[in-house]
Order: C-alpha cells, then sequence, then structure tokens
C-alpha cells in the first residue's frame, strides 16, 4: 500500500522537518485538488494528518478532512489529535478507511484497547520513534521512556501499524531498514507501515520485496524526487 502524505496546517498542505513546526514548508493552499491529484495518477489509499490537531490534542480540520474524503474515491488515512473514543467514531463516520490514535495508546491504554475491540478494521496504530527506539507522542513535542517492541505487545487485536522514524522525517536520507526488519521479525501478523525518510523509487521498492506492508510518501513527491506516475503505475 502506497500512501501519498496530506499534512494540514490551516488548511493548507504542508511538509514538516522532525515535526518541527518552526521548519515548516507549504506546498498547497487546496488539499482537495491535492487529493485529487493524487487519484487521478492512480492512488487508491490517502494518508492525511491534520497537524494543527495534533498540537492542540483533538480534530480541527475535520471539515477539510471531510470535503477529501468526499471529493476523492481514495481510501483516506486519518490522524493528528484522535485523543478519544468520540474522536475516532466522527471521523469512521465521515467516512474514513482508517483513523490513525497514537497518544491515546501511551496515555490511557485500556481506552485503546476498548476501540480495538469496537473499530479494530479502522484503527491504524502510529508510534513515532527516536533513535533509540524510544516512543514520543503529542505530536512529537513529548518524550517517554516507552520501547517501541515492548509496547507492541501490549495490544491484541491490533493489525496494522504506522511506525516513524522521526530523525529520518523530513530530510529524504532513506527509510530506516533495520526498524522495519526487526518489527516485521518479532512482529511478522501485523501490517507495518514504514514513514520518514523516503527519497526514492529504490525506497519503495525495497519495502515491497521485503513485504513490510506500506509506504508513506510525503516530501520526496512534493520535492519531485519520486514521479507520480511511475509511484502509482509501477506498483
Amino acid at each position: 500500500m502506497i500512501y501519498p502524505a496530506i499534512d494540514l496546517i490551516n488548511n493548507k498542505v504542508v511538509r514538516l522537518v522532525e515535526g518541527d513546526f518552526k521548519q515548516k514548508t507549504e506546498y498547497s493552499n487546496d488539499p482537495v485538488s491535492q487529493a485529487q491529484l493524487f487519484q487521478d495518477m492512480g492512488a487508491k489509499y490517502l494518508h492525511v494528518v491534520d497537524l494543527d490537531g495534533a498540537k492542540k490534542a483533538q480534530p480541527v480540520q475535520t471539515k477539510m478532512i471531510q470535503k477529501i474524503i468526499e471529493s476523492t474515491n481514495l481510501k483516506v488515512q486519518v490522524g493528528g489529535g484522535v485523543r478519544s473514543y468520540q474522536h475516532v467514531k466522527d471521523y469512521v463516520d465521515l467516512g474514513a478507511d482508517k483513523v490513525i490514535v497514537g497518544s491515546l495508546s501511551v496515555k490511557q491504554p485500556e481506552s485503546f484497547k476498548t476501540l480495538l475491540q469496537e473499530f479494530s478494521d479502522h484503527i491504524t496504530l502510529s508510534v513515532d520513534v527516536d533513535s533509540k527506539f524510544n516512543i514520543k507522542i503529542s505530536g512529537w513535542q513529548e518524550s517517554t521512556d516507552l520501547n517501541l517492541f515492548e509496547f507492541l505487545k501490549e495490544f491484541e487485536g491490533l493489525t496494522q501499524v504506522l511506525c516513524t522514524d522521526i530523525s529520518k522525517d523530513g530530510k529524504l536520507q532513506g527509510i530506516n531498514k533495520e526498524l522495519y526488519l526487526e518489527l516485521k521479525k518479532q512482529f511478522p501478523s501485523l501490517c507495518f507501515l514504514a514513514s520518514g525518510g523516503v527519497s526514492q523509487m529504490q525506497d519503495i521498492q525495497w519495502v515491497r520485496e521485503h513485504q513490510i506492508g506500506g509506504v508513506i510518501v510525503g516530501k520526496a513527491i512534493y520535492e519531485n524526487k519520486i514521479d507520480l506516475k511511475e509511484l502509482f503505475y509501477a506498483h
């Protein structure tokens, strides 16, 4: 699964470097058209993150995300500020294929387990890790001492995990291959989405060859490092 990424701030498509809001680049002021372009080029999936929501710990860009869902036939995965049962339900009701839950799983693990029971087909667990594989939360603003591999053992019913190597994100330096190989080795039944550092078609080909599950592609698209037609039609 190839997920082109749309990160939203103030209804604009942006990319950050290592999650730093001060290192922001704007690419489009029309997210709906951007989503439609991805669809026209052959995309089947879309990854949308409400960065305003991630900062405020509640969804902010809901109306824009609804427009994107209604204006395309893409399977849209939505995240950013999802902190409650109601947030998940609202996005599922809007037509989101997957809802990304991150911080809630750390701060309220029992609540997250309840979500997995009711919305298992619609939940993508997001784990953002630093160079030591410790998890960071709240839009990468808070550090924890939770180890990625131990943390994933806690949740039954989990099917899809989005794992982002923060140290790679937005830098176009290639993905952390060792990280995803180890995840696949320890959790062979889970579908992992690689995120952070995708810079060229070889990164995507590697994910496919090693059956990681999927990949999030952001800055490499907007910086024209990867051709959209080649990206979608070749796979």
